[in-house]
């Protein structure tokens, strides 16, 4: 979109324009918002976002105006720097006992979540609709008899 398309399409988002001299006014909105980036003339004939929305009458210092504020808000933008971060902490550098220690400990509590005491005499809840010898009922207790494999797949 050039400059005197968007120069007409902006005078058309607003219902109380009536110039004495429609085409010099927009002319003159043209040659104003050549002087703009192609992006920013763009959003500022946007019925969506344009400068329609942020004046109630169109003037070339509104227009002026409104392209000017955008354009220091898109070189704030382009002049921030993020903060640096810091450098991340180094890993702690334990010694072999306490790796040792440490490798001992989780081998313990791993060995007591596997092989629970009360595990021996586990039992599948059974359902509401299930029998206990059921051939797809595979964890079973040990006093239950389950299914050979050769059945269940009949």
């Amino acid at each position: 979109m050039d400059a005197a398309k968007a120069a007409k399409k902006i005078a058309g988002q607003f219902a109380n324009f009536r110039p004495d001299n429609a085409t010099i006014f927009l002319e003159g909105l043209g040659e104003l918002l050549e002087e703009y980036p192609l992006g920013l003339v763009e959003e500022c004939a946007s019925p969506v976002r344009g400068v329609a929305l942020a004046t109630q009458f169109l003037s070339l210092k509104s227009v002026k105006d409104w392209c000017d504020a955008r354009m220091q808000h898109y070189q704030t933008l382009a002049a921030y720097q993020p903060p640096t971060l810091p450098p991340p902490e180094p890993e702690p550098d334990y010694s072999s006992e306490r790796r040792e220690s440490m490798l001992k400990r989780l081998q313990n509590l791993m060995h007591g979540l596997v092989n629970r005491p009360d595990d021996k005499a586990y039992k599948r809840p059974i359902g509401r609709f299930e029998k206990a010898g059921d051939k797809w009922n595979r964890r079973l207790g040990p006093d239950v008899p389950s299914a050979p494999i050769a059945e269940a797949a009949e």
